[in-house]
């Protein structure tokens, strides 16, 4: 098995997909694990954050073909 870590200091939840796309596609993984959403509590609600966090889940999973996708 082979991780790699990934992070980008600052987004928001509506920011990510562009910089998440590329860089699954450049790595093509098998699973990607997702510490997303705690720059936005606070500041927008949460059910925003939930539903902008399960479309970037979708995306991932659909999209670019992940089998796994976590988010904490």
């Amino acid at each position: 098995m082979e991780i790699l870590l990934h992070g980008v200091r600052g987004l928001r939840v509506t920011q990510p997909r562009r910089i998440i796309s590329q860089k699954v596609r450049d790595l093509s993984p098998d699973a990607v694990l997702l510490e997303i959403g705690t720059n936005d509590l606070g500041s927008i609600s949460p059910k925003i954050v939930g539903s902008d966090i399960h479309d970037i889940v979708e995306y991932l999973h659909f999209s670019l073909g992940i089998k796994m996708v976590g988010v904490y």
